[in-house]
């Protein structure tokens, strides 16, 4: 497998096998959108190309353990001292997991590299494409490996990794897959779910309700339409969520909806 203009050794070997074998090693597995994408890679990814052995949670942090369950289906996932496969559950610790479900990957594929991850990355001594979904200016420079393959999915992301490695990102944007994307329910019904006319404009929010999100921007947006504009918020919600509720609908009263993550 060649990503930009290089080819591995160990890559060339796996070629040889057949598929790249591939492994995660991310921050966590909370309900949003880097971590479906890391979701959705696992199983949409050509499998006649690409063998997904393992995903290592690096912290302990809040865990969606839907995604975690879906994700333990495809590969075997360390979280919070156990590795989890298809149902079963195996207790050890993280450095042996890191041993067991990374060591024998061609490539590690990983995204919002921290100072607890770039020792993992270097200690596997891995090739590493690192993947920035966030576009805060240089925040992930300090912890860039010289040679790891730098994408993100927007090229106002590009300098999230410092300005002198801009010219090494590669741009690939999100994208939807039409075959999955269609209505399951009628527009009536879903109007009814949300107590809202015909006649009403509704504007929907997917993702975590978050500060970094800035949702109440939208309650902002209601009230300053002065017309019949609702909003509808489906997504995991953050400790602060309750906070955030309270100040948008402070705003624009019971004009929002929250709805927890589908």
């Amino acid at each position: 497998m060649t990503i930009g203009d290089k080819t591995t050794t160990s890559e060339t070997e796996s070629q040889q096998r057949g598929k790249i074998r591939v492994g995660f090693l991310i921050p966590s597995l909370i309900y949003g959108g880097a971590e479906r994408w890391t979701l959705d890679l696992a199983r949409f990814c050509d499998s006649s190309i690409v063998s997904w052995i393992g995903c290592v949670v690096a912290h302990n942090s809040r865990t969606d353990f839907q995604l975690l369950s879906a994700m333990s289906a495809l590969m075997p996932v360390y979280h919070d001292g156990l590795i989890q496969k298809l149902g079963s559950i195996e207790a050890t610790s993280r450095d042996t997991a890191i041993g067991r479900l990374l060591q024998g990957a061609d490539l590690v594929v990983t995204w919002e590299v921290d100072e607890t991850m770039r020792p993992i990355l270097n200690r596997l001594n891995k090739r590493v494409i690192n993947v920035a979904h966030r576009n805060d200016p240089i925040s992930l420079r300090p912890f860039v490996g010289e040679s790891d393959f730098l994408a993100t999915v927007w090229h106002q992301n590009d300098r999230v990794f410092g300005d002198d490695h801009a010219n090494r990102v590669m741009v690939i944007p999100n994208g939807i897959d039409l075959n999955r994307c269609f209505p399951i329910q009628s527009r009536r019904n879903m109007r009814d779910i949300w107590h809202a006319n015909e006649s009403d404009l509704i504007v929907g929010y997917l993702g975590r309700i978050h500060p970094q999100k800035n949702c109440v921007a939208l309650a902002k947006a209601i009230r300053e339409s002065k017309g019949n504009m609702k909003g509808v918020l489906y997504g995991s919600r953050h400790v602060q969520a309750d906070k955030i509720e309270r100040s948008m609908k402070a705003i624009c009263g019971e004009c929002v909806q929250f709805f927890p993550p589908i």
